[in-house]
């Protein structure tokens, strides 16, 4: 539980800020943290132990919400920081 819950979480509080201004970076992140959230909860729903939580399962879902935005800040960042790159050279 504890794996999808970390990205769920995580959603629910990028939806949160979305709501003062919308975004596109915002919402591909909340897209990217929701969908994550639904393959866990489908995972965890195919093995059977949707509710079962323990001290691994926190570890994980924190490390699959770190990859997720680290992966999203690289499809967003990176091509502003090549192009501003290749421009001052």
């Amino acid at each position: 539980m504890g794996c999808y819950a970390i990205s769920l979480a995580a959603a629910f509080a990028v939806f949160v800020k979305r709501r003062g201004g919308d975004s596109a970076e915002l919402k591909t992140l909340n897209t990217m943290l929701a969908g994550g959230s639904l393959f866990g909860i489908a995972d965890h729903a195919w093995s059977g132990d949707l509710l079962s939580f323990s001290p691994d399962d926190l570890l994980l879902g924190i490390a699959i919400m770190a990859v997720t935005v680290g992966a999203w800040a690289a499809f967003t960042y990176a091509p502003r920081i090549l192009k501003a790159g290749f421009q001052a050279v």
